[in-house]
């Protein structure tokens, strides 16, 4: 496993986890099999499953390589020496650590849960990501957990003022939750019972939350994680463990870390 997630604590209203990359440059390898939508192929590899590598032809995979490559490029102009406006440093990174995220919470998950593809655009909107948890009969909806994943340098401050916003209105409105885990139930229910399942996914006693931010190394203490997310209690209603709080370790300079890790990514396609 080239990332691991370790429990770490928090403090008595949420529950926390801690991702450390234990083999680098396997994560880049995985991460650009998930941007060029190989996403079977990346869950194959997590499972140590040994299966052929999706066969294109020259042209699609030339096509593919470029697509995500362009994704991950950050161009600066050569006058002013700032970035372009076509891919933002913060567009890019966001990608990257959607990817980790998904791949994390693959390793993580059992073979009974149904987990959303991450998004493979810099700027798409909507659900970070959606895991659904089934029983070991495959016939009943037991858990559900919303993600949001933010690439920051403020882990405190983003939390606080985007992660919790969003966090709070799908606790409130079900509507995109509805959407995609209707989507991801119809590949084990059928219509006599996908809106029943559908419904079962945003029940309160089932609900989960999952904040995932990046921080340095000077943040990896109890003390910095309690004060990042002591604000998670106004998601009301849960209790502790459905209160996750996910904590990404890179260096003391993330954007650096980053812009590394993309040309890595590149140099995997």
């Amino acid at each position: 496993m080239p990332i691991t997630s370790t429990t770490v604590p928090i403090d008595a209203d949420s529950t926390g986890n801690r991702w450390t990359i234990t083999d680098e440059n396997e994560l880049a390898r995985l991460v650009g099999i998930v941007l060029k939508c190989e996403f079977g192929h990346a869950e194959a590899i997590l499972q140590n499953l040994v299966i052929a590598a999706p066969s294109y032809t020259p042209a699609e995979t030339r096509n593919m390589k470029a697509d995500v490559k362009k994704a991950l490029t950050v161009k600066i102009d050569a006058a002013t020496g700032k970035e372009e406006r076509r891919t933002p440093k913060w567009h890019r990174d966001g990608l990257l650590f959607e990817a980790i995220s998904w791949i994390v919470a693959r390793k993580h998950a059992s073979p009974d849960t149904l987990l959303r593809d991450p998004h493979i655009g810099a700027t798409t909107q909507g659900l970070d990501g959606l895991m659904i948890e089934l029983n070991t009969a495959k016939d009943d909806v037991i858990a559900t957990t919303v993600f949001e994943d933010k690439c920051t340098e403020d882990a405190g401050t983003t939390f606080a003022n985007k992660t919790l916003p969003a966090l709070k209105e799908h606790h409130i409105k079900h509507r995109k939750v509805l959407e995609s885990a209707t989507t991801m139930l119809r590949q084990e229910f059928k219509a006599s019972t996908l809106n029943a399942m559908a419904a079962k996914t945003i029940g309160i006693n089932i609900r989960k939350y999952r904040s995932s931010l990046t921080i340095d190394i000077s943040e990896d203490n109890p003390t910095a994680r309690q004060r990042i997310f002591k604000k998670y209690t106004e998601l009301t209603g849960i209790s502790q463990s459905a209160r996750i709080g996910c904590t990404f370790i890179t260096s003391n300079n993330m954007r650096d870390w980053f812009e590394a890790f993309a040309k890595k990514v590149i140099l995997t396609l």
